[in-house]
């Protein structure tokens, strides 16, 4: 039994072994730099005639990874060496996407100003202005109307507007925005649900008072 035992965990430290070599041979100082928030390193290696769009395993650039992992200043620092922004991961996510998911309205806005794709949604098939609303992050979703506003009444796979997704949590703010932008509050979704409907349920007062007007 003892021999059995050992022989487990001389295999489990083996493949974990094999795992963390793997891990090494495939991870790039570049990606590691930003997944680990190093910015002398990430000088360093921007300082070479580096592929800046190089990515790890999952798709993800040295961008994204900076953007995932909160480390702003490596994004700031990365923007400035003209990335390809519309890239994406396996998961269907540009940075764009993951700088709006973390909550960086900032660097989200900034993605916009330098060109991000208004076109493109994610994994889930969410257009921008969707998350942007997600996340109540409102200077983003003024410009991203404002340069492309038939997104403020595109409905993602699942019959959802970007109004309903805001009926739900979205602050009054954020509904103000979709609503002077022409949102439909009539608009159903696959449940045959309105926006306000989606708000009364949510029990979001704020939305309700704005879309019972």
């Amino acid at each position: 039994m003892r021999i059995k035992i050992f022989a487990v965990i001389f295999i489990t430290l083996l493949v974990g072994k094999l795992f963390a070599a793997s891990d090494s041979k495939t991870s790039s100082p570049l990606i590691t730099a930003a997944k680990e928030g190093s910015l002398e390193s990430l000088k360093e290696q921007l300082k070479n005639n580096i592929d800046i769009d190089q990515t790890d395993a999952e798709g993800n650039t040295a961008l994204m990874l900076a953007l995932a992992n909160e480390h702003s200043d490596l994004a700031k620092l990365i923007l400035g060496s003209n990335p390809n922004i519309n890239l994406k991961n396996k998961d269907g996510q540009s940075a764009l996407f993951i700088a709006l998911i973390n909550e960086q309205p900032d660097l989200a806005l900034t993605l916009v100003k330098k060109g991000a794709s208004l076109s493109s949604i994610n994994g889930d098939g969410d257009s921008a202005l969707q998350v942007a609303t997600t996340a109540n992050a409102n200077e983003v979703m003024k410009l991203v109307i404002k340069k492309k506003s038939s997104l403020v009444n595109k409905l993602t796979k699942n019959g959802v507007s970007p109004l309903m997704e805001a009926a739900r949590f979205g602050s009054m703010g954020t509904i103000s925005i979709l609503l002077n932008a022409g949102a439909d509050k009539k608009t159903k979704n696959k449940n045959g649900k309105t926006a306000l409907d989606i708000a009364i349920k949510a029990q979001n007062e704020e939305a309700i008072e704005l879309l019972k007007k």
